[in-house]
C-alpha cells in the first residue's frame, strides 16, 4: 500500500517536498486509510501533514462519535487536527441540492478556509467507477466519463488507484480500526445503490475486476478528451481567435471535434455551463447545416 501510494503521487506529480498536505479526514476506512498511508510515507515523501473533519450536523450521536475517533486518532500520530461544524440540512436547501452535495461542497470551502495546502481526498478505483457509471447513466460526454482525476488544482487523491477492499484488508494489518457510517448502507441515494447494489451485482455475475476495468476505461477516456481539448484549443487559436467561429469551417471537423469547439467557444464567451448540456452542444452543430439567418436560443440568455 505505501509503496504503490508513493509511485502513484509520483506518477501524478501530487507533492514536493517540504509541501504541506491536510487530509480530508471523515473517521471512515477510506480517510483513516489516506491519513495512515500519509503519515508513513511523510518522511519519504518530505510532506507535513495536518487533518480537517468536518461535523454535517447530522446522525446525532453517531456524528459526534465519528469527530472524537477522529481527534484521538490525530492525537495518537502527532498530526494537527481540525474541526469544523455545518449545518449540512441548511445547505442543501440554501443551495437547492442534496445534503450529500451541499456536506461536500461546504467541506471543500471549509478546506480552502485553512491554508494554501494541498487537499488530501480518500476517493479511490471503487468512488472512481461509481462516478463513471453515474454519468454514463445520466448521460455525459467524454469529459463526464472519464471519472475522477487524480489531481484537480490543489487537490490530489492518493488512493485512487487502489480498491476499498484493498484499503480496509491493509488497515486491518496494521491493526487499525475506523468507523462506520450507516447512512452508507442505505441504498436510497443513487450513489449509493451504485455502489451497495449494481457494482457487487456486476463483479458477481460478469466479472471480478469490473471494477479495475472501468478504472482504467475512465483512465483511457481521460486521455482521449485531454487529446481533444487540445485539438478543439488550436482550432480556435487559428480559426476564431476572436471567439467568433465560421460555421463554413466548423462543419469541415469531424463530429466529435465540433463538439468539444462549441464547449470551448461557450467558455470563452463565459457562459456559465452548469446548465448546458449534450442537448446544446447537439443544437449548435445542427445549427450549421442550417443555413444563413438562422439561430438558436442558449441558457442564461445566449444565442448562436
Amino acid at each position: 500500500m505505501q509503496k504503490q501510494t508513493e509511485i502513484y503521487m509520483k506518477q501524478n506529480h501530487m507533492t514536493r517536498p517540504g509541501d504541506g498536505v491536510l487530509v480530508g479526514l471523515s473517521g471512515g476506512a477510506d480517510s483513516v486509510g489516506l491519513l495512515l498511508v500519509l503519515w508513513k510515507l511523510r518522511e519519504t515523501l518530505q510532506i507535513s501533514l495536518r487533518a480537517l473533519h468536518v461535523h454535517h450536523g447530522l446522525r446525532g450521536a453517531e456524528a459526534d462519535r465519528d469527530a472524537a475517533f477522529s481527534r484521538m486518532l490525530c492525537e495518537r500520530l502527532e498530526v494537527p487536527f481540525y474541526e469544523f461544524r455545518i449545518d449540512a440540512a441548511k445547505e442543501a436547501l440554501d443551495r437547492k441540492c442534496s445534503v450529500e452535495e451541499a456536506g461536500r461542497l461546504a467541506r471543500y470551502r471549509l478546506e480552502e478556509e485553512i491554508r494554501r495546502v494541498h487537499i488530501a481526498t480518500a476517493h479511490h478505483a471503487d468512488d472512481n467507477a461509481e462516478t463513471v457509471l453515474f454519468n454514463l447513466f445520466r448521460g455525459s460526454g467524454l469529459t463526464g466519463l472519464s471519472g475522477i482525476a487524480p489531481v484537480r488544482g490543489r487537490i490530489i487523491r492518493p488512493l485512487l488507484w487502489a480498491q476499498r477492499s484493498e484499503i480496509q484488508t491493509w488497515l486491518r494489518q496494521q491493526g487499525q480500526d475506523w468507523v462506520e457510517d450507516s447512512t452508507n448502507q442505505e441504498s436510497e441515494y443513487s450513489r449509493n445503490w451504485l455502489r451497495n447494489e449494481l457494482l457487487p451485482a456486476v463483479e458477481e455475475r460478469l466479472n471480478a475486476q469490473a471494477v479495475r476495468h472501468i478504472d482504467q476505461a475512465g483512465r483511457h477516456i481521460r486521455q482521449a478528451d485531454a487529446y481533444l481539448e487540445e485539438v478543439a484549443e488550436e482550432w480556435l487559436q487559428k480559426h476564431a481567435p476572436d471567439g467568433k467561429a465560421d460555421a463554413g469551417a466548423l462543419a469541415e471537423q469531424a463530429e466529435i471535434v465540433q463538439g468539444y469547439i462549441v464547449r470551448r467557444l461557450f467558455l470563452k464567451s463565459k457562459m456559465p455551463l452548469r446548465d448546458v448540456t449534450e442537448m446544446h452542444v447537439q443544437a449548435v452543430r445542427e445549427l450549421l447545416h442550417q443555413g444563413t439567418g438562422k439561430s438558436i436560443s442558449l441558457p442564461h440568455g445566449f444565442r448562436a
